[in-house]
C-alpha cells in the first residue's frame, strides 16, 4: 500500500525548483531591463554636457579671438579708446556667455573684466498642488 502512494503522488521539489527559476529568471530580466534603461539615459546626458561644454569652450575661444583682435587693433593714440567693451556669445536658446573688456592702462591692452555665464529666459516655476477631490 506504501508503494501506490509513492507512485501516485508528485514529487513537491520538481514545482518549488521550477517556481524558483521562474523568478529567477524574471529578476534577472528586469533588472537587465533597469540597467539598459539606466545606460541610455546616462548616454543621453553624456551627449548633452559634451554639447554644452563644446558650445562653451566655441564661445570662449570667441572670446580670446576677440581680445586678441582688439589689442592688434590697439594704435600709438589711446586717448578716445573705449575703456569697456560687452560683448555676449549664444551657448544655447536658454544661456549665453556675456564677457567684459576693460582697457588696463598700466598695461596699455584690454583684459578681461568679466566672464559669466548668464541665462537668457526666465525661470518659470510651477507652484501649483494638484489636489485630488
Amino acid at each position: 500500500m506504501n508503494d501506490q502512494r509513492n507512485n501516485a503522488s508528485p514529487p513537491a521539489n520538481i514545482g518549488i525548483s521550477l517556481l524558483l527559476v521562474v523568478f529567477l529568471i524574471l529578476c534577472l530580466f528586469t533588472f537587465s531591463a533597469i540597467a539598459l534603461v539606466q545606460a541610455e539615459n546616462e548616454w543621453h546626458q553624456a551627449n548633452l554636457t559634451m554639447q554644452s561644454q563644446d558650445a562653451y569652450y566655441k564661445a570662449c575661444n570667441e572670446a580670446e579671438s576677440d581680445l586678441a583682435k582688439l589689442n592688434d587693433e590697439l594704435s600709438g593714440d589711446l586717448t578716445d579708446i573705449e575703456t569697456t567693451i560687452k560683448r555676449t556669445y549664444t551657448l544655447s536658446d536658454i544661456a549665453s556667455l556675456s564677457v567684459v573688456f576693460k582697457f588696463d592702462t598700466r598695461l596699455q591692452a584690454y583684459k578681461f573684466s568679466k566672464f559669466q555665464t548668464v541665462s537668457t529666459l526666465d525661470w518659470q516655476g510651477d507652484d501649483s498642488v494638484n489636489v485630488i477631490r
